[in-house]
């Protein structure tokens, strides 16, 4: 894709409309959902990684650390940006229920208006990322071992 996607692409979401009804937040089913994408994408990236940014703890449906169980056991990475605004605690929850996987980490804003500034940082850190393993690495023999070999 290229950057007039991508600008198409954050302008949708910034234009979409906002389901809030009585304050639910269900990590466990975003999870879920986000789990099951990696079924029906044709793509096949190095990694699979599960971006959650939010301000608050699950109050509905699944726990978010069984969904993220099952992610960590498919080899998907699940990072975190907690928005500290509604609760302040609210990163060590992230931590300790919802990332998970290699590399995994949680970032943090401390209000939504740091938000924007805190998302590009974490992109960042994402797309540097964990080094991929393509394989084992040879080990460079010293002379001692190779006079040691040569000696019958």
């Amino acid at each position: 894709y290229d950057e007039t996607s991508a600008l198409a692409f954050a302008d949708q979401v910034e234009s979409a409309p906002r389901y809030l009804v009585g304050g639910g937040t269900a990590i466990g089913g975003a999870l879920q959902y986000a789990i099951r994408q990696f079924d029906l994408n044709p793509y096949a990236g190095a990694r699979q990684v599960i971006d959650v940014s939010g301000d608050g703890r699950a109050n509905q449906g699944s726990q978010p650390s069984d969904q993220r169980n099952v992610a960590v056991s498919r080899g998907i990475a699940i990072n975190g940006l907690a928005i500290l605004n509604e609760d302040p605690t609210v990163d060590s929850y992230y931590a300790n229920n919802v990332i998970g996987g290699t590399g995994a980490f949680v970032m943090t804003a401390n209000n939504y208006e740091d938000y924007g500034v805190a998302i590009l940082s974490k992109l960042i850190k994402e797309i540097a990322g964990v080094p991929i393993a393509r394989g084992p690495v040879p080990v460079p023999v010293t002379a001692t071992e190779q006079m040691a070999e040569a000696i019958p």
